[in-house]
């Protein structure tokens, strides 16, 4: 016979981890939104250099923010059991504004990144990549009704969402500049905070050693 307490306990931190993680990223989510909130203005002051090409930001901005939002309440497993036809909704929502998100982000690198320098604009392009493809193969293994893979997919495609959020508050600290150029530094550390987390998590043999392979890559670049 089971101990009753054990039972509580195990439930209770299974709850906790699982629910504090998606509050996590629910709630850093609302923050980062918070904190770029002017984007979603209209006014020169607001958007500077932005605002010549504010259809296309609005476009990858607006999309981007509401997938930051739809992925972790996809992850709630009660709530997908209860109401399916919800689950797939917002699952197909999350897709399209992804490929809004994506398909604009891309051609803001042709405008707004070359500025900066090239080796930026190539990580931005590689992180569009992986962006896509892992949400492109979630909508492919679920459509094989290959439910297994298609919770695997979801997630590296939220890691890629997620990104976004997590290397814009590294490259924010100070240090990093010492370490080269801005665009050699942000080049590096948008690939490392993309590139890696989705090796570690991928079906793709040996991942994690690819992902070393590729900070030591990474490392090696002249800046």
């Amino acid at each position: 016979m089971k101990d009753k307490s054990g039972i509580t306990t195990s439930i209770t931190e299974t709850f906790s981890v699982k629910n504090a993680g998606i509050l996590f990223l629910l709630v850093s989510s609302f923050f980062f939104i918070y904190q770029y909130h002017h984007l979603f203005a209209f006014t020169p002051q607001a958007l500077g250099k932005y605002f010549t090409v504010r259809w296309l930001l609005f476009g990858h901005v607006i999309p981007g923010a509401t997938a930051l939002l739809i992925g972790p309440v996809q992850f709630i497993k009660s709530l997908r059991n209860k109401n399916l036809a919800l689950h797939r909704w917002l699952g197909k929502i999350y897709m399209i504004c992804i490929l809004v998100s994506a398909s604009t982000a891309l051609t803001l690198t042709f405008i707004t990144t070359d500025i900066v320098g090239k080796m930026y604009t190539v990580s931005l392009w590689f992180l569009i990549l992986i962006w896509t493809s892992s949400t492109a193969m979630a909508y492919w293994t679920i459509r094989r009704r290959n439910i297994k893979e298609h919770e695997e997919w979801t997630v590296r495609s939220y890691i890629a969402t997620f990104a976004f959020i997590v290397q814009n508050y590294v490259l924010k600290i100070p240090a990093l500049l010492t370490l080269g150029s801005f665009s050699g530094s942000v080049a590096k550390h948008i690939l490392v905070f993309m590139g890696c987390p989705a090796l570690w998590v991928s079906g793709i043999p040996d991942g994690g050693e690819a992902a070393e392979g590729l900070i030591g890559s990474i490392a090696e670049w002249d800046t």
